[in-house]
C-alpha cells in the first residue's frame, strides 16, 4: 500500500531524514513548505508543529492528503534545560563553535515533536532521546535537526515517525472496513 503524506518542511535535509522513515512504512512522503508559519507562532514545540501544519493546509486547502510536521530541540542540563524549543534561534545567535558554552559530559535531551493532520483531526506526538555533551563539537551547516552531534541513543525521530505512520495506516484500515459491505449482508 502506498499513500501520499505531505511533510511540512522546506528543509531538504529534514525531508530526507523524515522521508526515509515514512517510506519504510509504505507511505509516499512529499515536501510541502509551510512558509514562515513557524516564525509567527508562539514559542514551543507543540505550537511550532501546529503552525507548520496550518501553513501547509492554508497553502493548498484543496489537498486533503495527510500532513505531518516535525520540530526538535535540545535541552541542555548545563543550561538549565535551555534552549529547548528555541534551539534553532539559539544556535544562530551563539555561532558555529559552541563547545565553550556547554559543559562536557553533561546530559542533553533531544526532544522531538510531531503533529499529524488526518482529515479534520489533528494528533500530536512526542519522543525524547537522552544524550551526552561530548568534549568538543561544532555546529555544521547540514540543517536541523543536528541530532548526530551528541553520542547516545538516537532513535527518537524514528520512534516518532513510526507512531505517525501507524496512526495513518490504522485510520486508513478503519475507513476501509467501514466502507466495505459487511460479510453477513444478505445478497438479493
Amino acid at each position: 500500500m502506498s499513500r501520499t503524506i505531505r511533510v511540512a518542511t522546506g528543509n531538504a535535509a529534514k525531508m530526507e531524514m523524515i522521508g526515509r522513515f515514512l517510506a519504510a512504512a509504505g507511505l509516499t512522503p512529499v515536501m510541502a513548505d509551510p512558509g514562515d508559519a513557524e516564525d509567527l507562532a508562539p514559542l514551543g514545540y507543540e505550537s511550532a508543529v501546529l503552525a507548520k501544519l496550518a501553513g501547509v493546509v492554508a497553502g493548498d486547502p484543496g489537498d486533503h492528503s495527510p500532513v505531518v510536521a516535525h520540530d526538535c530541540g535540545f535541552e541542555f542540563e548545563c543550561l538549565g534545560g535551555a534552549p529547548g524549543a528555541d534551539t534553532k534561534k539559539w544556535l544562530t545567535q551563539v555561532g558555529p563553535d559552541i563547545s565553550g558554552v556547554l559543559t562536557p559530559n553533561t546530559a542533553v535531551r533531544v526532544v522531538h515533536w510531531a503533529a499529524l493532520r488526518l482529515g479534520s483531526q489533528t494528533h500530536t506526538f512526542s519522543e525524547t532521546d537522552l544524550r551526552t555533551v561530548p568534549e568538543r563539537w561544532a555546529v555544521t551547516n547540514r540543517g536541523l535537526p543536528l541530532t548526530d552531534c551528541f553520542p547516545g541513543p538516537s532513535d527518537g525521530l524514528q520512534r516518532l515517525m513510526t507512531r505517525v505512520a501507524a496512526q495513518i495506516l490504522t485510520e486508513a484500515k478503519l475507513r476501509t472496513e467501514v466502507e466495505e459491505e459487511p460479510r453477513w449482508a444478505l445478497k438479493e
